[in-house]
């Protein structure tokens, strides 16, 4: 986590880790049936990246 010291990045998982993994329980079964739904087959791989992009980029941006 961009060279931080170990126990910095250890206690930053321990205190953000639970809420990130409620959310993504959340969130990605709504990607997952938005694209199963709706996407035609030839876009999902693509949908799904691309959500999973913003997914990243929202957490950098959180970050800083």
């Amino acid at each position: 986590m961009a060279g931080r010291p170990w126990g910095l990045v250890k206690n930053k998982v321990r205190k953000d880790y639970p809420s990130v993994q409620l959310t993504a329980w959340k969130f990605w079964p709504i990607v997952g049936w938005i694209n199963y739904q709706y996407m035609p087959l030839q876009f999902r791989v693509l949908f799904h990246s691309f959500v999973a992009s913003c997914w990243c980029l929202d957490a950098e941006i959180g970050e800083v």
